[in-house]
């Protein structure tokens, strides 16, 4: 017999240790230190106005991509399964992160270690109507992005046999 309450102490201890190293009062502040005598690093450092302006610099690129939040999510998700995913760019000119599952990602790596490309691909189940009756159909969605290229594919129906589909393009969400 199942258990009549299901309690999920694997997440309630991942979501504390999230409180405990990134919540409300323990955000750590990021910023130049400002206030801080750097007088030995003149000939390299910044002095105090230009680092009060960094702050201000540093705390807008923070609140307009969401970096707390999505810190958070990358912080329980990187406990959860030992990884995270993280994708920063600009979009419609303001910064964003997008967060996604590491298990739809594959990562193509150069020796150095950094990233060459990203690559997310799922299988999910699509609702639709046919003949005035609702059926549904397994589907694969596919976005491969690289250094010169953000490439979204229009989705393809899964095969029960695995072969990987014949992937289109969609252009309209391809940069």
């Amino acid at each position: 017999r199942a258990p009549c309450i299901v309690y999920t102490l694997v997440r309630s201890a991942l979501e504390s240790n999230v409180d405990f190293v990134l919540g409300e009062s323990r955000w750590p502040r990021i910023t130049a230190r400002p206030v801080e005598d750097d007088t030995q690093f003149d000939d390299i450092g910044l002095d105090q106005d230009a680092s009060a302006i960094l702050d201000k610099f540093m705390l807008e690129c923070e609140r307009q991509a969401r970096f707390r939040s999505a810190a958070r999510e990358v912080f329980a998700a990187a406990q959860g399964c030992g990884t995270a995913v993280a994708i920063f760019g600009v979009r419609a000119g303001a910064l964003f992160i997008d967060t996604t599952k590491a298990r739809w990602c594959e990562v193509e790596l150069d020796v150095d270690g950094s990233v060459l490309s990203l690559t997310i691909q799922y299988p999910y189940l699509e609702q639709y109507k046919d003949n005035g009756t609702w059926k549904v159909r397994p589907r694969l969605y596919k976005r491969v992005i690289d250094a010169q290229r953000d490439v979204t594919y229009l989705p393809a129906d899964a095969s029960t046999s695995g072969v990987e589909p014949i992937w289109t393009e969609d252009k309209r969400l391809t940069v």
